[in-house]
């Protein structure tokens, strides 16, 4: 399943969906977004932004710049893992 990443953000296909659709009515439904982040209050809400629609998964790294809080606050149904920095290959397996 090919990955596209770019800042810290990977769009993936959804296993329900192996070869993707290249409409672009429904296409909401093929991919998943997953943002790691650690510290990362000035990028956070402009890359949620970008993939409101999608299913995302923020992967959290021990933030204490209150990205956490951001998240919580205007995000709510983001899923919010949190975990220990373990580094960005970690966070997209998660």
């Amino acid at each position: 399943m090919p990955d596209l990443a770019f800042s810290g953000v990977s769009l993936r296909r959804s296993p329900a969906s192996p070869g993707g659709s290249r409409r672009r009515s429904g296409a909401r439904g093929d991919v998943a977004a997953v943002i790691v982040t650690y510290n990362a209050l000035p990028y956070v809400e402009r890359s949620l932004e970008s993939v409101a629609g999608h299913h995302t998964v923020v992967v959290d790294h021990g933030s204490t710049d209150g990205t956490l809080d951001l998240v919580r606050k205007r995000f709510a149904y983001v899923r919010l893992v949190e975990q220990e920095n373990l580094g960005l290959a970690a966070g997209w397996n998660r």
